[in-house]
């Protein structure tokens, strides 16, 4: 697993909230950039299997996460000492609110933890664990993610 912490695209303060399919555009076509950059692995970009991208799409910034098969990442407001996490800055989220982890075969699943708020993809609710797919979006307190 990688960690990017990314600025906005448009060096602006503010993002329009998810899901917008106009700012989704604007995200793979950041995506693309950020390739030929050199930032971010092109297997995220070229769909290749089991290589994924985890964004977190915040008003002041954009986080990423790397994650290929047999990687797996918990997200919350409390660091875990057991497992790779993602620490965010978001009172609404639980301690250990989700984890997502890439099967062997280079399937991505989300799992809710502990998610007193509780988490959604692409406005649905999530209560146990579920296969996702590039574009879908998280959303876990105030903060959302989308992958890639």
């Amino acid at each position: 697993m990688i960690d990017f912490p990314l600025s906005a695209p448009d060096g602006g303060a503010t993002r329009p909230d998810l899901p917008d399919q106009t700012l989704l555009g604007n995200v793979l076509t950041v995506g693309a950039r950020l390739v030929s950059d050199g930032i971010l692995p092109a297997e995220v970009v070229e769909e290749r299997p089991g290589a994924y991208a985890l964004c977190r799409i915040a008003r002041e910034s954009t986080a990423v996460r790397i994650l290929h098969a047999g990687d797996a990442l918990e997200a919350g407001r409390a660091p875990a000492e057991d497992t790779p996490h993602w620490q965010i800055a978001d009172p609404w989220m639980s301690a250990r609110h989700f984890a997502l982890s890439v099967t062997a075969d280079g399937v991505p699943e989300l799992k809710a933890i502990a998610a007193k708020n509780g988490l959604f993809v692409n406005d649905r609710a999530v209560g146990g664990t579920m296969s996702l797919r590039r574009g879908d979006v998280i959303r876990a307190g105030t903060s959302s993610f989308l992958l890639l």
